[in-house]
């Protein structure tokens, strides 16, 4: 994961901090802790007794009693040195493996508060802090200032996971007790960061808990015992229900909840907020989430594949076609169905600035077309991506955003492999310099640079009036396997706003 700002508004959650706080307190990622301390707690997890030693034959020896006298004290330290109930470097030293942490925010309701619990971290002084944020909350709640309270809860979780043996797991159960008796729009907030949680521990847990027996259904359970599938399947329930009310969410602009919400690089287009709502906010974590492979649901003979080609068409026809199936846990599904629904949201019938819709509709359409064409099992996706890119292009003829269309173009022309490579090349050129020309301050122009001075580079060359000649080409080149550098594109970390 990159280090460079995210694209788009990111959700000031410290679900990073418990994931790395989790992974610190079990093995086998001890690299977190000093070498002494490492050997430290390998020595702990020995089955020797301590007083077996004390039948040896060589025990009466000077060196077997100081040595035993030395382990003895080294055991009795095990405890103290495996939990140390507050870490001794502030949190924004360690390590995080998932995504970084955004910093503690200063200004909006309660700044010279958070601005004593940032002190107090930073001091190492964390059950304190777990303090202080506690009163923060139960003011927050007395006041009615909803984001505040989801703040409070976020970094009570923080502090929980580095606080408290299997702080992780703890954390996660305190945002499902408050879940339950949240109201809206809280409540889809605090399903969406869940359903992350889920699918994050799911990730960096699968290897040991893939194994477990699943529970019957309807005898309860938790994470703490549900199998790989079951924790699956209920983070996908999570972000599905986190967009369940529509309507609602579409009402409430992101903006209200700047407390939790911070602006990330290129969050617009022609001065038009790409997530606007709640709703967008959250669509687009779910349909992030949804696109990702997993593994751990076995999959039924009535799998659902993408093999329509009304997968490729134009927005405004594919948003009304029907993509059957049986497998309702499906995520290549549950992509396309809420990519309807989005479509749908910003169609350029409804009321609003038309620009701003655009704006939102080609983003979204990129995206769309991507994901099919990825997960396609047609042998002519090839050909129908080309085409659907060619439309999108046509239809965002004027506006800012055909620069992105443009680069998309222009790198999967640039990339394929099996064509007329020089012919195609030329194409990509000619594709970004339009771009560059036409909208020379959007994202997509710098794309089309970064694009431009590859193509110049290796493994064409240019020579003279713009004709290019192949040169041998790269091996392993993959069609959009990364993101742009800076860039965060259909990730499940970032949200756009």
């Amino acid at each position: 994961m990159s280090s460079s700002k995210p694209k788009h508004p990111t959700l000031l959650s410290h679900i990073p901090v418990l994931q790395a706080f989790y992974d610190k307190n079990h093995c086998p990622r001890m690299q977190f802790f000093s070498p002494w301390h490492h050997l430290t707690l390998y020595v702990c997890k020995t089955e020797f007794p301590p007083f077996q030693i004390l039948k040896m034959p060589n025990f009466r020896s000077r060196t077997s009693i100081w040595i035993t006298l030395s382990l003895l004290v080294l055991l009795s330290a095990c405890k103290w040195l495996g939990n140390k109930p507050e870490p001794a470097t502030p949190v924004n030293n360690q390590p995080v493996l998932v995504m970084p942490e955004p910093s503690v925010t200063f200004s909006g309701d309660y700044a010279d508060d958070w601005k004593i619990v940032d002190s107090l971290e930073k001091k190492g002084l964390f059950k304190s802090a777990l303090e202080k944020v506690e009163a923060i909350q139960a003011r927050a709640q007395t006041d009615k200032k909803q984001p505040q309270v989801l703040k409070a809860l976020l970094f009570r979780g923080k502090y929980t996971a580095q606080l408290e043996e299997d702080g992780f797991v703890k954390a996660v159960q305190l945002l499902e007790k408050e879940e339950k008796t949240a109201a809206q729009p809280e409540k889809s907030l605090l399903q969406s960061m869940l359903g992350q949680l889920y699918a994050t521990f799911l990730s960096q847990q699968g290897w040991s808990i893939g194994d477990r027996t699943p529970i019957p259904d309807g005898e309860g359970g938790d994470i703490l015992t549900w199998s790989a599938a079951q924790i699956e399947k209920h983070a996908l329930d999570l972000y599905s229900a986190s967009v369940a009310d529509e309507k609602m969410l579409s009402s409430i602009s992101t903006k209200e909840y700047a407390d939790i919400t911070f602006a990330g690089k290129n969050d617009s287009v022609a001065n038009a907020a790409l997530r606007p709502t709640l709703y967008d906010l959250l669509a687009h974590r779910a349909v992030d989430h949804f696109m990702n492979e997993r593994s751990y649901l076995t999959e039924p003979a009535f799998a659902f594949q993408l093999d329509q080609e009304k997968a490729f068409a134009d927005w405004d026809i594919f948003q009304d076609q029907s993509f059957a199936s049986e497998d309702k846990t499906s995520g290549k599904w549950l992509a396309i169905n809420l990519f309807q629904k989005l479509i749908r949201h910003h169609g350029l019938k409804s009321a609003g600035d038309q620009s701003a819709q655009k704006a939102r509709l080609y983003d979204l359409d990129l995206k769309r077309l991507q994901f099919v064409y990825n997960n396609s099992v047609r042998d002519d996706k090839n050909a129908l991506y080309q085409k659907a890119l060619e439309n999108l292009h046509r239809q965002a003829a004027g506006h800012p955003s055909q620069s992105e269309v443009a680069h998309q173009l222009a790198s999967f022309l640039y990339y394929q492999t099996e064509v007329d490579k020089p012919a195609n090349a030329k194409a990509a050129v000619s594709l970004c310099e339009e771009a560059i020309r036409l909208h020379p301050n959007t994202q997509g122009a710098q794309q089309c640079r970064q694009l431009l001075a590859q193509i110049k580079a290796t493994p064409f060359v240019y020579r003279g009036r713009g004709s290019v000649a192949a040169q041998p080409e790269q091996p392993g080149k993959t069609v959009f396997s990364q993101p742009e550098q800076g860039v965060c594109k259909g990730c499940a970390v970032c949200i756009r706003r």
